[in-house]
């Protein structure tokens, strides 16, 4: 019986291990998108999220990894950059794909719309894609869970809105994987999804022609 009680805590040890430390990579995915106008574009994404906001997670959280006994972990980012700037990422490769110039406007933890128009006004671009981070994480144990908010709004030069766009929800992906680049993969996709079905929302696409 000793020996079987051991045996169980070891295992349990052993899962517990292998959800700690985790740092999701999101340098490799892009949605697509269509490019719009060909004029430059400024791209700044805002985490506006709650728990980053008064301190209880740091920027570069982006979800958590669960222990075969479901004990949350914490993980990071693999650049060891903020979500926002990882996401930003995201959203210039999409449009430099498609063959748009693009330049990322910085933000810190709750610089919203304000501050990215301020950014803008000394960028050279002709219009502002800003995208404020509500929400976002995964959520791993027998599945890759996401938890979304994302909104996105389009300016001009003049600091005039013209689209705003959201995109939310909390959805199960159905698998997850035994070992960290597996679930990192995951994550990164649904991230790059999630981002492109708001960037193809249709007044966002016409906004920025």
């Amino acid at each position: 019986m000793l020996v079987r009680s051991f045996a169980i805590l070891a295992a349990a040890l052993a899962l517990s291990a292998c959800a700690i430390g985790h740092e999701y990579d999101y340098s490799a995915v892009q949605p697509k998108v269509a490019a719009g106008g060909e004029a430059p574009l400024a791209i700044a994404v805002a985490d506006m999220r709650g728990y980053v906001l008064d301190g209880e997670k740091a920027p570069d959280f982006v979800g958590l990894q669960r222990s075969g006994v479901a004990i949350p972990y914490p993980v990071s980012t693999a650049s060891g950059a903020p979500l926002a700037e990882d996401f930003a990422g995201i959203v210039a490769r999409a449009y430099g794909e498609a063959g748009r110039e693009t330049e990322i406007l910085p933000l810190t933890p709750g610089g919203g719309a304000g501050a990215a128009r301020a950014a803008f006004a000394g960028s050279g671009a002709e219009k502002l894609l800003v995208i404020d981070m509500v929400e976002w994480k995964t959520d791993v144990h027998s599945q890759v869970t996401v938890h979304w908010d994302l909104v996105a709004r389009v300016y001009d030069r003049t600091g005039a809105l013209l689209a705003e766009a959201e995109s939310r929800g909390v959805e199960g992906t159905g698998s997850s994987e035994l070992f960290e680049a597996g679930n990192s993969e995951i994550a990164a996709q649904e991230a790059a999804r999630r981002l492109g079905e708001l960037l193809a929302a249709p007044e966002i696409e016409a906004a920025l022609i």
